[in-house]
Order: C-alpha cells, then sequence, then structure tokens
C-alpha cells in the first residue's frame, strides 16, 4: 500500500488526475491515499454487473434446488487473488458433511499450484476448474455464493493516471 500511496503523490505534478473503476475504489483513492477528490475521475471497468446479475436471476429462477452449495470465483489464478485460501476452506466444509462444489473460473500462473492442492486435499471432484470464460452468466446461474476476495488491498490494479 504504502508503494500505491508513494506512486501517486509523485505522479501528481505530472497527471491533470487519476481514474478510479468504481465509486468505492475513488473514495478509497480520496480518503486512504488522500489524493483530491476533484481530481479523481470515475471510470467503470467495463463490466456490466447489473445486466449479468440480472440476466443470472432470471435463469436461476426456473432452476432445481439440488441442496449443493455452489461457490464461484471469477478471478485470474494468480497469488493476490487467493483462490487457495477458498480451497482450503470448501476441504474444511466438505469434511464437515456438507455437500459442496467450488467453480473458478479464470486462469494463470497459479492454477497448476491450485490443482495439486486440490489433489492433495482430495477435492478433484468438488473444484471445478472453468479457465477463461467469455461470459460467466451460465455460471452465476448455478452458484448460491460469490467470492470475490483477494488476499491484499489491489489499489494499483484498480488506478491509472492520466496523463
Amino acid at each position: 500500500m504504502l508503494k500505491s500511496i508513494l506512486l501517486a503523490h509523485a505522479a501528481r505534478p505530472v497527471c491533470s488526475g487519476a481514474s478510479a473503476v468504481s465509486g468505492v475504489v475513488r473514495e478509497e483513492l480520496a480518503t486512504s491515499i488522500h489524493l483530491p477528490a476533484r481530481r479523481i475521475r470515475m471510470i467503470p471497468n467495463g463490466c456490466d454487473t447489473e445486466g449479468t446479475l440480472e440476466r443470472a436471476n432470471r435463469a436461476r429462477a426456473g432452476r432445481t434446488i439440488t441442496g449443493e452449495i455452489v461457490v464461484l470465483m471469477v478471478a485470474s489464478m494468480e497469488h493476490a487473488k487467493d483462490q487457495g485460501m477458498l480451497i482450503r476452506a470448501a476441504a474444511q466444509i466438505a469434511k464437515g458433511g456438507a455437500r459442496i462444489r467450488v467453480d473458478l473460473a479464470g486462469d494463470g500462473t497459479e492454477r497448476a499450484a491450485h490443482e495439486r492442492l486440490c489433489e492433495r486435499e482430495g477435492l478433484s471432484d468438488i473444484v471445478r476448474f472453468l479457465g477463461n470464460r467469455r461470459s460467466i452468466v451460465a455460471a452465476i446461474t448455478q452458484t448460491e455464493i460469490d467470492a470475490p476476495w483477494t488476499r491484499y488491498v489491489e489499489g494499483a490494479a484498480y488506478v491509472s493516471f492520466i496523463w
């Protein structure tokens, strides 16, 4: 986080402002990094989250309930995203007797490590690696829980400076 703060303030004299992908990120830039709010422009990241949710809910309404907990995580498989924590949590839930399935959409440098972790934990039949997707609507319609966490605050990933 300190690196992001230093970079943001070092860039101020040569940038006309900063952009944020959401109102939450804009607020974080203003309060945590102390960038002037008047210089932060929100530019949504292009994910039609409302439209995707509407389509998923329509499809989900006709679904048969199976009693299985289905968790979806859509993220690059990189260290910061920490799918390993979700896999370990699924192992604990499964050991407790609950029926659970984890769908991991995305790909990256950590995928092979996550696959090995699933094999070690005996979760190969519980965790599905969906790979990169053009659309996640079909995956969302089959889920009860979305798991959008990361290992740490990713401020630099959400911010670009306007030159």
